[in-house]
């Protein structure tokens, strides 16, 4: 059984976390013309096989191996066992993680080649065939085992007392429920504008599987603007629209959930590293603040002044150019001076950030490193849990009040489609884009 995922939330997670962790290692398949970066993954559900039997009083699981020589006395029905240990090559080399450790793999390279000796020692001692090995293997290699630091998540909502936002926060639960012996690094997520936290569920969730706190709020703003094409009429903007007060306001607030011995987060947040991670306005405010630009509606109230904080170590971007980079009715194609790496995964029918506007902006990035992806098939709403958010029948319906400006153009990637391809980059931040 494998679970599914959207590729603009792999590559999405991927990127972020090979940029802001450097000692992230990440084993690869290539798919040629973009060098080495995993998107293709599957979690596969390796149901054990229980059956109905009655084991022997001092050999509990049947395996042949006697309880006080049994390490593993649990191993499934019919699984062939190491008779030095009574260890299945399932219970020797878990999905999870190394064998007696409440930590991950730390790649899938590392589970692969762990499995291999396991099944190579089978071999010398006759229990398995080298066609068995085969078999076994197939599909490891593009499994989820190793490829995500914590398999497992859970999800606490509550409210920001800085700003009043109602918040989502996803975070890693390690192996066993052993709690973590090191902390997580906090990536805050932006919403783009009158989109619900709601529909950014699966892709937040991704991320925490990267060893992420994950924090995902719903900001209301209320604010007016003037279309320099028709001066006099102002315009007003109401709903879910970010701010880069908020970044601040999460740091201060992650501070006190660590501190919080009734938070979850208690004592696990790492609130030094901070990756700042948006979609369409949200990347907007992103790209402002690291800037420290401050321009209104990006920056509230107007006349306003922002200092990023030091803990901002990378930013990864979604449905976003530098086009706009201020107020919104803006063309211009800015220079975007980053201080710290910079990516922007796109969906190549994105009509708001479109293609080639994408492509000149990426140039006018002015430090590495940086990264730009495009991901074949997906629009604007490639990273949300549906397309449209809001708008799941446009157009044959149309636009319904306060809900985001809809795609007119569906996407030809389903939203739950499984990866069968990879899109790999050269590097965790190339110079050059990857298309695929």
């Amino acid at each position: 059984m494998f679970k599914k995922f959207s590729s603009s939330l792999m590559i999405f997670a991927v990127v972020i976390s090979l940029i802001v962790l450097s000692e992230t290692e990440s084993t690869a398949l290539d798919c040629g013309g973009c060098g080495q970066l995993t998107c293709e993954w599957y979690l596969e559900n390796e149901g054990w096989a229980y059956g109905s039997y009655e084991a022997a009083e001092n050999d509990i699981d049947d395996d042949g191996v006697l309880n006080e020589d049994d390490e593993c006395e649990d191993t499934p029905v019919g699984e062939t066992v190491d008779p030095s240990n009574g260890c299945s090559i399932k219970q020797l080399v878990p999905c999870e993680g190394p064998r007696e450790s409440a930590k991950s793999w730390r790649n899938n390279g590392k589970y692969v080649s762990a499995l291999a000796k396991a099944l190579k020692r089978f071999v010398s001692q006759g229990l398995i065939t080298k066609k068995e090995i085969r078999a076994f293997m197939k599909g490891k290699a593009s499994s989820g085992c190793g490829k995500y630091a914590f398999t497992n998540t859970a999800l606490y909502s509550t409210t920001m007392p800085q700003n009043n936002d109602e918040t989502d926060i996803y975070y890693p639960v390690p192996v066993n429920n052993v709690r973590a012996s090191r902390k997580f690094p906090v990536a805050l997520f932006l919403q783009g504008g009158r989109v619900s936290k709601n529909y950014y569920s699966k892709f937040a969730e991704e991320l925490a599987k990267y060893g992420f706190i994950v924090v995902v709020p719903n900001h209301d703003a209320d604010f007016i603007l003037t279309d320099p094409d028709y001066p006099g009429i102002e315009i007003t903007f109401k709903g879910f629209f970010p701010e880069n007060q908020q970044i601040p306001d999460v740091l201060d607030f992650m501070s006190a959930e660590n501190n919080n011995a009734t938070s979850p987060l208690y004592g696990i947040v790492n609130n030094e590293i901070l990756v700042l991670t948006g979609h369409s306005f949200g990347s907007a405010v992103i790209i402002d603040a690291i800037q420290e630009t401050c321009e209104f509606p990006l920056c509230r109230p107007e006349d306003s002044t922002f200092t990023l904080p030091e803990e901002v170590k990378a930013v990864a971007l979604t449905g976003i150019n530098t086009i706009p980079f201020g107020n919104p009715f803006d063309t211009e194609n800015r220079p975007t001076d980053n201080p710290v790496p910079m990516a922007i995964i796109n969906g190549d029918l994105d009509e708001n950030a479109e293609y080639h506007d994408t492509k000149d902006s990426y140039k006018l990035i002015e430090n590495l490193p940086k990264s730009l992806v495009f991901v074949k098939g997906a629009n604007h709403y490639g990273l949300c849990d549906e397309n449209n958010p809001g708008n799941p029948n446009f157009p044959a319906e149309p636009q319904n009040d306060g809900t985001p400006t809809p795609q007119e153009n569906p996407p030809t990637l389903d939203q739950d489609i499984s990866i069968e391809n990879n899109c790999p980059l050269d590097s965790p931040v190339p110079s050059r884009p990857c298309f695929k």
